[in-house]
C-alpha cells in the first residue's frame, strides 16, 4: 500500500503552503519510491527546522541506497515508521498500512488518517 500525504497533513505551522506542497510531494516519494535516500529525508528535515536521532541516522545511513523491495517486509516497514517519527508525524504504521494515530504523537492530528482514507 503506498502512503499519500498531501499539504494539509503535515504538522509544522512555521512553513508556507508552498513549503508544505513541496514536502508533502517530497515525503511521498520518500516512502513511495523505490529506493530510501537519507539525504531526501535530511533535506525535509532540514526544512521542518528538526534533526534526526544519531543513532537512527546511523541505521539509516547503512540503508541509504538500498531498495525497499530488498529488504524484508519488516524492515522496510519500521524504516518508514521511523522517517515519519522523525517528521514529527507520528508513528502510526505497522505492516506498511496506517493504524490507530498515537496522540502522543509530536503531529497529534487524529484527522490524517481520515483524510488518507485510512480509517477502519
Amino acid at each position: 500500500m503506498s502512503l499519500k500525504f498531501t499539504a494539509a497533513d503535515i504538522p509544522h505551522a512555521h512553513l508556507t503552503m508552498y513549503q508544505k506542497h513541496a514536502a508533502a510531494l517530497a515525503i511521498n516519494k520518500l516512502l513511495n519510491g523505490d529506493t530510501f535516500y537519507i539525504s531526501d529525508l535530511k533535506e525535509i528535515l532540514e526544512l521542518f527546522r528538526l534533526t534526526l536521532d544519531p543513532e537512527e541516522q546511523n541505521v539509516m545511513r547503512m540503508l541509504h541506497c538500498v531498495e525497499y523491495r530488498d529488504m524484508e517486509p519488516y524492515l522496510a516497514s519500521e524504516l518508514k515508521r521511523k522517517i515519519l517519527i522523525a517528521l514529527g508525524m507520528g508513528d502510526n504504521i505497522i505492516d506498511g498500512t496506517f493504524s490507530e494515530v498515537n496522540e502522543a504523537s509530536p503531529a497529534g492530528k487524529k484527522g490524517i488518517l481520515s483524510r488518507l482514507g485510512l480509517t477502519g
